[in-house]
């Protein structure tokens, strides 16, 4: 005999998976509606809660983690990720069928009505959250408020955009920003987003220019206007190399269309790397997964005895590791 607990951790899971539609009626004859999340306790133990088939219902609201790549089978084409917003209105229209392929057979998974204001509010709050990053003709919105009128059936979602290396702005490495000793935070913006194919958004450009000053590898001139600013005001920042900075190496960037992870770790964090080796390198297999590693010291750093030992030091791991 089935205990009240298996009926409801069923329930629960039913629910997650998008097998069912869980429905809980407010006191003006609504429904608060959970499909594709994971309702909590108290919402199980609710009295007058209703089970529906997606088919059948029509969601008052849609989590935003539901927009990501892979969350809902179906949605995200397979081969671009990439999809417009026209085409997330049709997949919610009620009467699409997804289907997923089990071995040996495909399972369908109806898809409930969403109505378009909701789907307008979810992407919004998608867009907002980080989880996906929308473009619409000029306009590239990620981390902030889709401006009104933007959200068009044209507009397109994508996965959330890679960060952009500090080291990614500098002359050797974007010389179409750097026509000049002086360029702009507009200027490399734009000279991005013609690199990478697409506008990328202002606020993850900020974060890289804020990096580069915050590094050091960039100044502000005496002329510049004010920083951090938003988009219109990146025209008026301007910026250079650091007077009298020492050359800075180039990064060692992997090959176009290469994917890569970069990051200044803490010797705590690298241990951390380390441990997770065996882990990474089985789930990297058959991607042809490289790791360079590079060891820099402080302008200070200048005791020959000190540097000597730890060129001792990193030969035990590598003689490849030498500082120079």
């Amino acid at each position: 005999m089935l205990r009240q607990k298996d009926i409801v951790d069923t329930l629960a899971l039913g629910c997650e998976q998008g097998y069912f539609v869980l429905r809980l009626p407010r006191p003006d004859r609504t429904f608060r509606t959970l499909w594709r999340t994971v309702p909590t306790d108290a919402e199980l133990q609710e009295r007058d809660l209703e089970v529906v088939l997606p088919e059948a219902a029509e969601l008052s609201e849609l989590d935003s983690g539901i927009l990501q790549p892979g969350a809902v089978p179906g949605l995200w084409p397979s081969d671009e990720p990439v999809v417009a917003f026209g085409q997330v209105v049709e997949f919610f229209d009620g009467k699409h069928v997804s289907r997923v392929q089990r071995e040996g057979y495909e399972e369908p998974f109806p898809v409930p009505a969403v109505p378009r204001d909701i789907l307008e509010r979810t992407v919004t709050e998608a867009v907002n959250a980080g989880v996906v990053w929308l473009i619409s003709g000029p306009a590239s919105v990620f981390k902030e408020d889709i401006p009104l009128g933007v959200l068009t059936d044209a507009a397109t979602l994508y996965p959330p955009p890679q960060d952009i290396p500090a080291t990614a702005l500098l002359p050797q490495n974007l010389e179409a920003a750097w026509a000049q000793e002086i360029t702009t935070a507009a200027a490399i913006a734009n000279a991005l987003s013609v690199a990478q194919g697409k506008q990328i958004p202002w606020p993850i450009v900020s974060v890289a220019i804020d990096g580069a000053i915050r590094g050091r590898l960039l100044e502000r001139t005496e002329d510049s206007g004010p920083w951090p600013c938003d988009w219109p005001g990146a025209a008026s920042v301007r910026l250079r190399i650091p007077i009298g900075a020492p050359p800075v190496q180039p990064p060692l960037l992997p090959p176009t269309g290469r994917k890569y992870a970069e990051a200044e770790m803490e010797p705590a964090e690298l241990q951390d790397l380390v441990d997770g080796l065996g882990d990474i390198v089985k789930a990297g297999a058959g991607l042809d997964l490289r790791f360079v590693v590079r060891v820099e010291l402080s302008d200070g750093a200048t005791d020959p005895e000190q540097v000597g030992a730890l060129n001792e030091a990193l030969a035990k791991a590598s003689s490849k590791l030498r500082l120079e």
